[in-house]
């Protein structure tokens, strides 16, 4: 639990320990952030690995949008599709009883 870390932080323990129990974070990032409370790198080492998150985050984002924009585009394209048929549909059964 982050509260629980956070306590822990405040009494001088070390951060991993309630980091590793809640779970949350995955091996190597705990890995990383007990390294660097061991080298009085922490501040360095977070930064590090909040930028790695944000850049990890923005990759599937945009491999989320390019696998929804086709699928939103074929959507639009039946929608006008049917609406087109719509409207030509009667037109062409008018023209046609006319015609006979």
């Amino acid at each position: 639990n982050i509260d629980e870390a956070l306590e822990n932080v405040r009494a001088g323990e070390p951060l991993t320990a309630p980091l590793k129990a809640g779970g949350l974070f995955p091996e190597q990032v705990i890995a990383m952030i007990s390294v660097a409370e061991e080298s009085n790198q922490l501040q360095k080492v977070l930064l590090q690995i909040a930028d790695s998150v944000e850049r990890r985050t923005n990759q599937q984002v945009d491999q989320a949008v390019r696998l929804i924009e086709p699928v939103i585009l074929c959507l639009v394209a039946a929608g006008i599709g049917f609406l087109a048929l719509g409207l030509l549909l009667p037109i062409f059964t008018m023209a046609s009883s006319l015609g006979s």
